[in-house]
């Protein structure tokens, strides 16, 4: 179970019945099952990406410094939130940026018109959704989410496991996986994305160091393998609970 907020009242009542043990991909959801359902059987095990071959071999700065997102354009991935936010540091700004933004949703034609309004054109550029991210990956120099909420975001594990840096707001199982400024950003506050950004931008943060460190947690815990290998050991020793 991933998204606490998709459990409705009904459900809790059958899934109480009938749930022998359960399976969260977070512990912040584990801990929330724990609080609805009292003693149950369960374990958490986070989701895997496939860790690809090609990855950033060094985050350097040099002219343009290329922003990430990836995501739907809904409310809830923050966009709205995050535009004005580059509008305001412009006076602290001394490398030019681009921000690209790889989606759809129903949000896409407010957006436009933010940028817009704001007179953006130049740095933010939609491009649709695309079917290879990696590859979009790799061309950034740190990934953005401003997310409202959150479970586990896979594109936050994809863009680690290609050595790109995430900023990410504080919410979710974020927090289970970013460890501020050793390989990610974790923001808490609308003045910490007005801090950092800059300094992003600029090229005033080393990101080799972060790039390497994401990288390597992916790897090691975050990989399709481990995932996979801890369904079937929690399917045989729960299996094996049952049968004595």
């Amino acid at each position: 179970m991933q998204d606490r907020d998709s459990i409705g009242l009904f459900d809790k009542l059958i899934l109480a019945k009938n749930v022998d043990h359960w399976i969260s991909t977070s512990k912040i959801l584990k801990e929330y099952i724990q609080a609805q359902y009292g003693y149950v059987s369960i374990n958490h095990i986070y989701n895997g990406v496939e860790i690809p071959n090609v990855k950033k071999t060094d985050v350097k700065i040099e002219g343009v410094t290329k922003i990430g997102f990836v995501g739907r354009l809904n409310k809830q991935k923050g966009l709205d939130l995050l535009i004005p936010i580059l509008k305001s540091i412009e006076p602290l700004l001394i490398n030019k940026y681009k921000f690209t933004v790889i989606g759809e949703g129903e949000e896409k034609i407010h957006l436009l018109e933010l940028v817009n309004k704001l007179k953006l054109n130049d740095c933010v550029e939609f491009i649709g959704p695309k079917s290879d991210i990696n590859s979009e990956l790799i061309k950034f120099d740190f990934l953005l989410l401003p997310s409202r909420k959150e479970g586990l975001p896979l594109v936050m594990l994809e863009a680690m496991a290609c050595g790109l840096p995430v900023v990410a707001n504080n919410v979710g199982a974020i927090y289970e996986v970013i460890q501020n400024k050793v390989n990610g950003f974790i923001i808490n506050s609308e003045s910490d994305w007005l801090d950092l950004l800059p300094k992003l931008i600029n090229g005033n943060i080393d990101l080799n160091k972060i790039s390497v460190k994401a990288t390597n947690l992916i790897s090691s815990e975050f990989s399709v393998k481990r995932m996979c290998d801890e369904y079937c050991n929690s399917y045989q020793r729960h299996k094996a609970t049952n049968s004595k």
